[in-house]
């Protein structure tokens, strides 16, 4: 700058000498370091990012292709019975298809073009009966749709009926119809010393012949896997052979799972609290949920959703059971026990509103703490 604050004029030299001088002493930097040094310093050229143009055609195409995919994910999952709808369908336009080539390459109706193109599909060796060429092409590839399609439904009908049976089976659908019986909701460690005590009273109700049914039939019901639970269950069953278990799984806080074992009809419904390490703090509540369960399936069975009763005083049974709860807490019994008589209290204004005269329904709850086998065994 000059005195009175101007710029001096550049002078070209000057700087192109100073520009010079810079790029030597970089160039002795680099000689002086060592050949490791001298490939950290050097700086590799940049390179331009270019953003192409993007496409919309593109971009709609794949936007397009996104949805109708998501389409058919939703359509597979909602009507999974429409893949014998679209079998079907493709086995129609296969043959009509057939047809329309039969129809112009041959001199016949539409009617025996179409028998022919289904011919083709359905019986393998039926296009070997053709006598020209052109004919025994169309046909080979009519006969090889139909060996697909009918291959894929063979396969897809039987890993139908085999799945239907393997549900049958194991159980999980089925509705329990018996009366009597002794249901078991829940699952933890004492169950298997719980089955054990009500297979020798069961045992011991044979030989001194005061047993009310010669085979005792006890329903488990609970959320955990079959082969779970199951496990322990098949070497009690060996030992008694006069007692059957049968295991239904659902969800404990869906009345709907009661009404699947026949809660209403059995003689004493059992509610097991999960064990582990949150016993204490989530098992009473999971009890109590179940109650209310069973609670909503007794009254799902008596009245419907119009709140109308079901029955009438002449078509009305009695209703007796117990029911049997495991808790930890002194509180979480007498709400058990409070529960029990509204339960009781509602089920007897219904009997007085039904006009029903025959003996009294009983509905019991107990609650038991430090739950052990004997206790079971003294409640049946």
């Amino acid at each position: 700058r000059s005195a009175v604050g101007g710029l001096l004029p550049l002078n070209m030299r000057d700087l192109q000498e100073n520009a010079n001088k810079q790029t030597l002493s970089k160039a002795n930097a680099n000689a002086k370091a060592g050949p490791r040094d001298s490939k950290e310093l050097e700086t590799e050229p940049l390179e331009t990012d270019v953003v192409q143009p993007s496409n919309n055609v593109t971009e709609a195409i794949r936007h397009e292709m996104m949805l109708l995919k998501y389409k058919v994910d939703c359509i597979w999952e909602l009507y999974p019975n429409l893949y014998f709808v679209l079998l079907v369908g493709l086995v129609l336009i296969t043959v009509n298809l057939g047809a329309v080539a039969f129809y112009t390459i041959e001199d016949i109706n539409f009617g025996q073009a179409l028998w022919r193109s289904w011919c083709c599909v359905a019986v393998v060796i039926h296009h070997t009966k053709e006598e020209k060429s052109l004919n025994r092409i169309l046909g080979f590839i009519l006969c090889m749709g139909g060996l697909t399609f009918f291959g894929i439904l063979v396969g897809t009908i039987s890993g139908q009926t085999r799945n239907k049976l393997e549900t049958l089976r194991t159980g999980l659908n089925s509705v329990v119809v018996e009366k009597d019986h002794i249901v078991i909701v829940g699952y933890n460690r004492n169950m298997s010393s719980l089955l054990k005590a009500l297979c020798y009273q069961h045992e011991t109700k044979l030989q001194q012949g005061t047993a009310e049914r010669a085979r005792e039939l006890i329903v488990l019901l609970s959320n955990s896997p079959r082969e779970k639970v199951l496990k322990e269950c098949i070497e009690i069953q060996n030992m008694f052979p006069s007692v059957s278990i049968v295991y239904r799984q659902g969800d404990l806080q869906k009345f709907k799972s009661y009404n699947m074992v026949s809660c209403t009809t059995a003689r004493k419904v059992v509610l097991l609290a999960p064990s582990g390490r949150w016993y204490n703090n989530t098992g009473d509540a999971q009890v109590v949920s179940a109650l209310l369960a069973l609670q909503r399936s007794l009254m799902a069975a008596l009245i419907d959703q119009e709140n109308q009763p079901r029955h009438t005083g002449q078509t009305f049974k009695q209703i007796r059971f117990d029911i049997v709860c495991q808790v930890s807490k002194d509180s979480t019994a007498s709400l058990v026990q409070d529960l029990g008589e509204h339960m009781a209290s509602w089920l007897a204004g219904l009997e007085t509103t039904l006009g029903y005269t025959g003996n009294k329904s009983i509905i019991r709850v107990q609650a038991m703490r430090n739950l052990s086998a004997s206790l079971f065994a003294q409640c049946m």
